[in-house]
């Protein structure tokens, strides 16, 4: 009987990849938004917007669906444990040597982790609506 509840509380393995699938759109979203706030639209920008957002997609296929085809509760997470996840996964491609972390410029980080973070926002959103 528990089970039972446990499936109507968390989402199918197929509706949760369809929102990873929808999750980098808002990776997307923040790059152009980061880009308008800088004043810094380059002509590539909307090459850089679809790398990223395919880098967030891949991201969360490796570094995501594993967790969550295993750990079936944290399928529909809260807003700030999506936007802290992602933003950590974001952050995971800036930091692959953590042996020196002091010496890392967290400054530039920061648009990366927004980038994570409005992916994972975008994921607890759709979770919520499938």
């Amino acid at each position: 009987m528990e089970s039972l509840d446990i499936r109507v509380a968390t989402l199918t393995l197929m509706r949760t990849f369809l929102a990873l699938c929808v999750a980098p759109f808002g990776t997307v979203a923040a790059y152009y938004v980061i880009e308008i706030l800088r004043r810094d639209m380059d002509r590539d920008v909307a090459t850089i917007a679809a790398i990223a957002g395919l880098t967030a997609f891949v991201s969360s296929l490796v570094f995501v669906f594993p967790v969550l085809a295993f750990v079936p509760r944290l399928r529909k997470p809260s807003f700030g444990l999506a936007a802290i996840w992602g933003a950590l996964v974001a952050c995971g491609w800036a930091v692959p040597g953590v042996v020196h972390f002091a010496r890392i410029a967290w400054l530039p980080i920061l648009p990366l982790a927004a980038l994570g973070a409005a992916s994972g926002l975008v994921y607890a959103a759709v979770a919520r609506r499938l």
